[in-house]
């Protein structure tokens, strides 16, 4: 080859060029981002409209039926999902992998803004969010003090002052504090003292947002000086509150003081949170979309000392959880493993070549490879990931193939008495054609794994990616780097006895050599004259391997034990919050009393600070320590949670590890991997086919629980508005409707400004007049006219129970059932099983029952790795013929494919791995090193 020649004759210039190679690969290691995964985003666009006041049903029929009927035309849409909960509506679409997501989001913000107009009045503008797996929290803080700090003491001094300096940071985006109590002034009506003076609290309202006012004055000009002059009416003090004059038409004004208490108090407290048993709160850290995770987190690390000596004595900051440590971790387990198999790789090559300057030339060409990967994966954008360093641990042992066919074809003319520069060219040459041939063929095994669509070809895109460059490398250094290296440092190997105990080990290893190579001779002799026996005996072990095929699990990806676990505590519906975090607390108690390797945990009862949830729901954050340091699995350690935790009567508790990134990419949680969607648009018989239907799933060997995503029906008082009286007296539903929440939860006026701080300004009545619900009967409306009416002549007050949120996928109502498994089976066996249930099972006319979720997905990625295979192998078939000028030759090599897997499906059904898409890639990395 031309390319030999040229190194060989000009060495220096070789030379130069690897050094350029190995300058600018560190240049480009050095540069390439490291996280978990390849930067990908499931294609997802979440619409959300808030309709204050209406109930879910009216939000399905007004809001989220007229945004479902409108995106659904937009192309690429695979999937859509909706819930309808009270005062708000939210639309997922999910879309096709390979769309652009982008272009996608312009087209749902243009059929938004079309249907606007249709929209019923009182509905805020919908807000349009992209799926970001930058917005997931990188790093959790846990800010404690003393019992002589307040929780509004804590929160403030995370809000006000820690927040603006972990954002500082490079690279964090946001700050979001769970826990403490928000400052708040409070506005507390006497409705008494109120209803004295003939007012409203629409008047105290109104009279809030226009006392507390700043305006421009204009501009003054006195000598040489031009003065602003701004009149300043924002509220400075609270007693400017309490004075400021509600009615002044009387020889008495009525000030604000009069009817109401202005209290420096905190927000309404609807959870509760602990932190390692004790008072205190967390701060989630944000990192900017398509940042470095572990260069944020390093940069955090590195200040944290720098923000405790800046905090008050009583206070403290730790580190609970950081993302980027499981990362470091990971990586450093893959390079550790890609090292490993180097230093294997050439210790096997020196006991058979035995001598130094070969191995040394082949250990040369390894890391010069890798070194040349890392520019390439620079330029296109790959970063040091799982799936990347994968591929390159992976690909170590093909990186030598070529080196070693060329290098052994050279030293065999060199042992013949070639002169070196002459074996070097020839021997070279000679096989030349042979590994680019070769290293073609296993290209295109990794060729089509570009091609597979779905989430799983992008995520192994980057594997197959770095496979082909790191060959593409290792083809050029053994056609340039290893014939001008042999040219100079190869020498025959002496046939000669060497010296000392380096000649007895060369007898004992060149006599093992001869032993096995006479015993292949004998074997294949045998071999070739009894063809038909030979065959008939290989058809044995590909039987007993398909057989164990068929016994072997099956799952889309294998657990990950990552140290994490979530508790979910749900009480019967309208569980004050106090209980739920009475039983909350012993659940505490009860995992630091099983768990002792627990680390940090983190523990929240009541509202989500997301939203959604209820004073009857609980959550447990549990991080454990590292998994080597750990004496138990984190599967033993919840299953012994799972038996202490049943004693609770009226609470469902489940028990689930934390969700793997690449799950949470799915868009399924790990936390319950399967789940069954039954349609139907009458909730209530949907609900009752789904609790059938859940009861026959739970009874299936290696459920561990089930349960319905709706919710168990709450109680509520129903206002029910007589609009004709409404509208005979000129009053707007609206105003209705802000006269009970300004009462009940009240209404923020207006904001307290106190330095760069703003605190909101809310009116409602005192606790005691909120308290029973005959003083809903008491509440007042003003007409335009300024008379008062009673809410009970307007409208009619009922007490029942109503759907928390109505779920719809692909416009059709559903209840969809969840069920987390126990680990004693395989996903796979457990989802055919339902399958079969669900076929068994003869619906009413209108409903059906499917299986969705992961399920879905792992068929998809199943099919698509069947085409994958399939077209790996034509173009296989297709080169080699081309290769050999025959269309029968290539077959020889293809029919020993299956024999590699032999082992492989051995190796699986003796450690009792389940099969897996890292299963599977492996399987095929197998095949095409078999070729």
């Amino acid at each position: 080859m031309k390319l030999a020649s040229l190194a060989v004759a000009r060495p220096v210039t070789t030379c130069m060029f690897f050094l350029a190679i190995v300058v600018l690969g560190l240049i480009s290691l050095g540069r390439l981002a490291v996280d978990q995964l390849p930067d990908v985003a499931r294609p997802s666009i979440t619409v959300s409209a808030v309709y204050e006041g209406a109930a879910p049903e009216i939000v399905e029929r007004q809001v989220t039926d007229r945004l479902e009927k409108a995106l659904a035309t937009i192309n690429n849409v695979k999937t859509i999902r909706s819930q309808s909960s009270e005062d708000s509506a939210k639309v997922t679409l999910d879309f096709n992998w390979n769309t652009n997501i982008d272009l996608a989001a312009l087209d749902v913000r243009e059929k938004v803004n079309d249907i606007l107009r249709h929209l019923p009045e009182g509905v805020d503008p919908p807000r349009i969010r992209k799926f970001d797996p930058a917005s997931w929290s990188i790093m959790y803080f846990n800010l404690a003090a003393d019992e002589t700090v307040s929780l509004r003491q804590l929160y403030q001094y995370a809000d006000s002052t820690l927040r603006y300096q972990l954002q500082q940071v490079p690279g964090v985006a946001a700050v979001d504090i769970w826990g403490g109590d928000e400052r708040e002034i409070q506005v507390l009506v006497d409705r008494s003292r109120l209803e004295a003076t003939g007012l409203s609290l629409d008047h105290v309202v109104e009279a809030l947002k226009r006392e507390n006012v700043t305006k421009v004055g204009g501009h003054l000009q006195s000598g040489q000086t031009d003065y602003v002059v701004r009149p300043l009416g924002e509220f400075g003090r609270l007693e400017d509150i309490s004075t400021i004059v509600l009615r002044s038409d009387s020889a008495m004004p009525i000030y604000l003081k009069d009817v109401a208490e202005v209290r420096d108090g905190v927000k309404e407290r609807l959870n509760r949170t602990r932190v390692n048993r004790t008072r205190g709160l967390v701060m989630a850290i944000r990192k900017q979309s398509g940042t470095n995770t572990v260069d944020v987190s390093d940069q955090l690390l590195a200040k944290l000392p720098q923000l405790r000596t800046r905090l008050p004595q009583t206070m403290r900051l730790n580190l609970m959880f950081d993302r980027a440590d499981f990362i470091r971790r990971s990586i450093a387990q893959v390079q550790l493993s890609a090292l490993l198999g180097g230093c294997i790789a050439t210790l096997v090559l020196f006991l058979f070549l035995r001598s130094l300057r070969p191995t040394l030339i082949i250990a040369l060409a390894i890391p010069l490879a890798v070194v040349a990967t890392f520019i390439l994966m620079f330029q296109t954008g790959i970063s040091l990931n799982w799936m990347s360093l994968g591929g390159l641990a992976l690909g170590i042992g093909m990186l030598v193939d070529n080196a070693v066919v060329v290098l052994e074809n050279i030293f065999r003319h060199r042992q013949s008495g070639t002169a070196p520069r002459s074996a070097a060219i020839v021997g070279t040459r000679e096989v030349g054609m042979a590994i680019a041939a070769s290293t073609l063929t296993t290209l295109c095994v990794f060729f089509p794994l570009i091609f597979m669509q779905g989430m799983m070809g992008i995520v192994f895109q980057e594997l197959a990616l770095t496979v082909a460059f790191a060959l593409l490398a290792s083809l050029l250094v053994a056609i340039t780097l290893v014939p001008m290296l042999s040219s100079r440092w190869l020498k025959p190997v002496p046939t000669g006895d060497m010296p000392g105990s380096a000649n007895i080990l060369q007898r004992l290893w060149s006599r093992a050599l001869t032993v096995t190579e006479n015993a292949y001779r004998r074997l294949l002799g045998k071999v070739l004259y009894h063809r038909f026996v030979v065959i008939g005996l290989c058809l044995i072990p590909l039987a007993l391997s398909y057989m164990a095929y068929r016994s072997l699990g099956s799952e889309l990806l294998p657990s990950v034990d990552e140290g994490m676990m979530y508790i979910r505590l749900a009480m019967p519906v309208g569980t004050r919050l106090e209980m739920t975090d009475r039983i909350l607390t012993d659940i505490e108690q009860t995992v630091y009393a099983t768990a002792p390797d627990v680390q940090a945990m983190f523990a929240r009862s009541g509202l989500r600070y997301s939203g959604g949830g209820g004073t009857h729901t609980g959550f447990l954050w549990v991080r454990l320590t590292e998994r080597s340091q750990r004496t138990q699995p984190l599967e033993e350690v919840i299953a012994t949670l799972k038996r202490k935790l049943s004693a609770y009567p009226d609470a469902k508790v489940r028990i689930v590890p934390r969700p793997s990134d690449v799950a949470r990419l799915l868009g399924a949680s790990r936390t319950e991997r399967l789940e069954v969607d039954v349609f139907g648009f009458d909730l209530q018989r949907g609900r009752d086919l789904a609790k059938d239907i859940e009861g026959k799933i739970k009874a299936i060997d290696g459920i561990s629980y089930t349960r319905l995503d709706l919710d168990d029906s709450r109680p509520e008082m129903k206002i029910r508005i007589d609009r004709q009286k409404a509208a005979a007296l000129g009053i707007r539903v609206h105003a209705i409707l802000d006269a009970v929440e300004t009462s009940i939860a009240g209404t923020v006026a207006s904001q307290f400004r106190e330095g760069r701080e703003e605190y909101d300004i809310r009116v409602r009545f005192r606790k005691a007049d909120r308290q029973a619900l005959t003083d809903l009967d008491r509440i007042v409306v003003t007409t335009p006219a300024g008379r008062h009416v009673p809410l009970r002549s307007l409208t009619v007050a009922a007490a029942g129970t109503g759907p928390i949120t109505i779920q719809r996928r692909g416009q059709e109502r559903s209840v969809t059932i969840k069920a987390g498994l126990t680990g004693e089976r395989d996903f796979g066996s457990i989802a055919q099983e339902i399958e079969q249930l669900l076929a068994s099972i003869d619906l009413p006319e209108g409903f059906q029952a499917v299986m969705a979720g992961e399920r879905q997905e792992q068929l998809d990625a199943n099919r698509n790795m069947v085409l994958m295979i399939l077209l790996a192998a034509l173009l296989v078939y297709m080169i080699m013929a081309a290769l050999f000028e025959s269309l029968l030759h290539p077959f020889v090599i293809l029919c020993t494919l299956p024999f590699a897997i032999v082992g492989g499906i051995g190796i699986l059904w003796f450690t009792a791995t389940n099969l897996s898409m890292p299963v599977y890639i492996g399987g095929i990395m197998l095949g095409c090193n078999s070729h």
